[in-house]
């Protein structure tokens, strides 16, 4: 079912209008185009206990691949942040959704994803 998405939005997204049963069969997983690993944003976290209490580093809640044409132009997809707030207040707890992460395509939306806490940031009394 996955990669019958993917290539369907390759279609829609891409604007391709052709693919042959070889080249759909062929297309795998795709190319990573956003990490789970990769940290995208920072809030800064009020009254947080700990050295590193300042901030609360921010990642995508998980990955996504898509497959990308061959000569595609990865610096056409655009990254679009939002997060939910400029500040915080602790405490924060690994995983909380704190922002978005859109991914555009010539101003359209392919993908959206939470972006979450890294760490917990206990609060300081």
């Amino acid at each position: 079912m996955k990669r019958i998405i993917i290539v369907l939005s390759m279609v829609l997204v891409l604007g391709l209008t052709s693919c042959d049963n070889e080249t759909v069969f062929d297309l795998g997983e795709g190319d990573l185009i956003v990490s789970s690993n990769e940290v995208v944003a920072q809030i800064p976290v009020k009254s947080g206990l700990g050295l590193n209490s300042a901030i609360v580093q921010l990642k995508p809640e998980h990955s996504y691949s898509m497959v990308l044409p061959d000569g595609f132009d990865r610096n056409a997809l655009q990254r679009d942040i939002t997060l939910f707030n400029e500040e915080i207040d602790a405490p924060v707890a690994k995983g909380d959704v704190l922002g978005i992460l859109e991914l555009k395509l010539e101003g359209e939306t392919v993908v959206t994803i939470n972006l979450v806490a890294v760490l917990d940031v206990q609060y300081r009394e």
